[in-house]
Order: structure tokens, then C-alpha cells, then sequence
């Protein structure tokens, strides 16, 4: 895999497409959903810039985006 399908599997596992979805149409969950595409994003560029070419998600970042799951 690489790193921008790792990334694209933990946006889905967090977000998944449905969510989005709903997100983009109805307003659904709409702040969590904008906040995991952020800030899987960033990480993902955090990453890209450092040359890494493992995904890995911070232990803290996934307590808080595990923690603010509204669904």
C-alpha cells in the first residue's frame, strides 16, 4: 500500500463514504466529518514532507478523533 491509500483507508474508517455523504447533503455530523478529513490530511503531508512512507496516526490524535465519534 501506499501512503496516500493508508491515508485514504483511516479518512474511511473515521468518515466513511455514507458520512460524508450525509455531511455534504444534510449537514450531518458535518464538524466531525470536516475535522477527520482535516486532520488525516495534514498528517498525511506531515508525512509526505519528512519522507516517511509508512502511515501511522499519532496515539493522541486517534484518542481524540475516537473520543469525538458521534456515531
Amino acid at each position: 500500500m501506499s501512503l496516500s491509500n493508508d491515508c485514504e483507508n483511516a479518512i474511511l474508517e473515521y468518515a466513511p463514504l455514507i458520512r460524508q455523504v450525509n455531511a455534504a447533503l444534510l449537514g450531518e455530523h458535518a464538524g466531525y466529518v470536516g475535522h477527520v478529513l482535516i486532520m488525516l490530511r495534514e498528517r498525511y503531508h506531515e508525512l509526505e514532507e519528512t519522507g516517511e512512507t509508512t502511515w501511522s496516526i499519532p496515539d493522541a490524535l486517534r484518542e481524540q478523533l475516537d473520543a469525538d465519534k458521534p456515531y
